[in-house]
């Protein structure tokens, strides 16, 4: 049961976040006197927060990703943006644990071409310390996404493919990588 308390006070709380500017649309229709609020775009309303996380595990492996970003909207259907990657991997080959703390950054472009469709392409710059054994090797590395995802108005669930993606050269197991992405 209290597994299960952190993600239903997250859900809650994102659900509570996305129902909010709708009441206040609504309020601020009623106390105008019924008239609609401007439709004006201002600059400010053409940035916007996200958060994503990716997450796998598996009996020898485990995953975190987390990437807090922004986002800059050119138009209702194009985004650009930029965001911070910090990721922990674990797992155990050959009987012997490694453990991988990352850092870097990502440029991300969205493209929306229908209501419940995203579009991504994003270029990751990361920098690993990985801790094997009693060893300790610095590495970075590059990857290149492409992705699609199921979208509302808040949230993205999807999956992207590492174009670059080498066996053998890279820290992810696989080219393959779900997301999900949170809007604010």
């Amino acid at each position: 049961m209290k597994k299960l308390l952190l993600p239903a006070i997250v859900f809650f709380f994102f659900s509570a976040h996305a129902r909010q500017p709708a009441f206040s649309n609504m309020l601020l229709t009623h106390l105008s006197g019924g008239s609609k609020p401007s439709q004006k775009r201002s600059a400010g309303t053409r940035w916007q927060w996200y958060g994503g996380f990716g997450m796998y595990w598996s009996n020898y492996s485990f995953y975190l990703e987390l990437q807090p970003g922004i986002l800059y909207k050119l138009s209702d259907r194009i985004h650009l943006g930029a965001n911070a990657s910090l990721i922990y991997s674990s797992d155990v080959n050959f009987g012997t644990r490694r453990r991988t703390y990352i850092y870097g950054w990502d440029l991300i472009g969205i493209y929306i071409p229908e209501r419940h469709l995203e579009i991504s392409m994003d270029w990751q710059r990361l920098f690993a310390h990985i801790y094997q054994g009693g060893n300790h090797l610095q590495n970075n590395y590059n990857a290149l996404f492409a992705g699609a995802g199921y979208r509302t108005s808040h949230v993205v669930i999807g999956v992207k493919y590492d174009l670059l993606y080498y066996k053998g050269k890279n820290f992810y197991q696989s080219p393959w990588m779900p997301f999900i992405r949170i809007y604010f």
